[in-house]
């Protein structure tokens, strides 16, 4: 049985769709988009939102049919002992991989936006030591730290749009498509990957820590839908503010457009502070990650026996730095891994055995059934 202290309400759960599910695109996810499409990349995450509502209807089918169990004692009883083994190792290499990669991109923006002077291994530990810290703490704890997240970065967006209005050219977005639609249903893809891979961490929490709700549904898609929205905002004003001459040479498009930012003539080079959103998204996914790391390690019979649990997030913490300064030893090689290798990464490594257990919850429904 979950205690009351220990279990989250529906918005808390879905909070999360808002603080998560844009934390693959900086630096990642927009910067391969706008290799492939360019000015069009608006247009691809539209195409995107609707493409994703298949992963969307996934999560919810999984979830539902979890029988209060989380994805590793889920794969454990669908697939049995070896085979259930195998998949769980498989996505926590891919989140961890992840964590990474997001801890190597979000340190080198900090690094090139805010403190170039720093070396980038303070930057990094600065970085983990709170995610550390926050990861230790209860699914709950963490669902009040996206709650804060997530009305921050509301409100980062609403300034941020009403201070960009004036620097907005809609004759950038023309042509419309001129090399045909090809490229942007491949950029689409892309998008589909980027926003709904960190929404499948959300399956380490049991169905029954989520406090159940009138038209629960429904609120998940609303959540969805806004999470959606914020991004397309985004490479909107991207779109509209820099130009197809400009965007290709950026890899942070979104930072950039932030120097236009002007407050009624009065408040500007803020942005800053207005970046710190995406700051806050990568810090979101990290903890969540980690959770989802460490609540995996401690179902291990030879971790049972561990007394100081908080340790782990810092020993993973440590794993992670350590992998970050060795792989990635420059931007020009992580931009290239970022491009050619994390997509693959991510599906095999993700969606695979996610729908592997998708397959399986139907086949086991459909012999109960029988």
């Amino acid at each position: 049985m979950v205690e009351e202290k220990d279990k989250i309400t529906l918005f808390g759960f879905t909070s999360f769709f808002i603080t998560l599910m844009s934390s693959g695109f900086l630096g990642m996810g927009s910067y391969i988009m706008f290799s492939i499409t360019n000015i069009d990349s608006y247009i691809s995450a539209i195409l995107g939102t609707f493409l994703g509502i298949i992963p969307l209807l996934i999560f919810s089918y999984i979830m539902k049919h979890s029988k209060n169990k989380d994805i590793i004692d889920l794969n454990m009883s669908l697939f049995g002992k070896v085979f259930g083994t195998i998949i769980n190792i498989i996505l926590n290499l891919v989140i961890l991989v992840m964590s990474i990669v997001s801890l190597y991109n979000i340190s080198q923006f900090v690094d090139i936006q805010y403190m170039p002077e720093t070396e980038s291994i303070y930057l990094k530990i600065l970085i983990l030591l709170p995610i550390a810290y926050a990861a230790s703490k209860s699914i709950a704890t963490i669902t009040k730290i996206s709650q804060i997240f997530l009305f921050t970065k509301l409100g980062f967006v609403i300034v941020t749009v009403i201070g960009l209005l004036k620097s907005i050219d809609i004759n950038f977005i023309y042509p419309i498509m001129q090399n045909g639609i090809k490229e942007p249903i491949i950029s689409s893809l892309m998008y589909v990957i980027f926003l709904t891979y960190p929404l499948f961490l959300l399956t380490i929490i049991p169905q029954n820590q989520v406090i159940k709700e009138k038209h629960q549904g429904k609120k998940i898609l609303i959540m969805f839908f806004v999470a959606n929205l914020l991004v397309i905002i985004r490479f909107f004003l991207v779109t509209t503010i820099l130009g197809e001459d400009i965007i290709p040479m950026l890899r942070y498009p979104e930072y950039i457009i932030l120097k236009k930012f002007r407050l009624f003539s009065l408040v500007e080079r803020v942005e800053n502070i207005l970046a710190l959103y995406f700051v806050f998204s990568n810090i979101m996914y990290q903890i969540v990650s980690f959770y989802f790391i460490i609540t995996s390690i401690k179902k291990i019979k030879i971790f049972r026996k561990i007394k100081n649990e908080n340790t782990l997030p810092y020993v993973l913490a440590s794993i992670i730095l350590f992998a970050a300064t060795i792989i990635f030893t420059n931007t020009v090689q992580a931009a290239y891994i970022i491009r050619n290798y994390v997509p693959y990464i991510i599906i095999f490594g993700m969606f695979v055995p996610v729908i592997l257990t998708l397959i399986a919850i139907v086949i086991k429904n459909i012999k109960s059934k029988k």
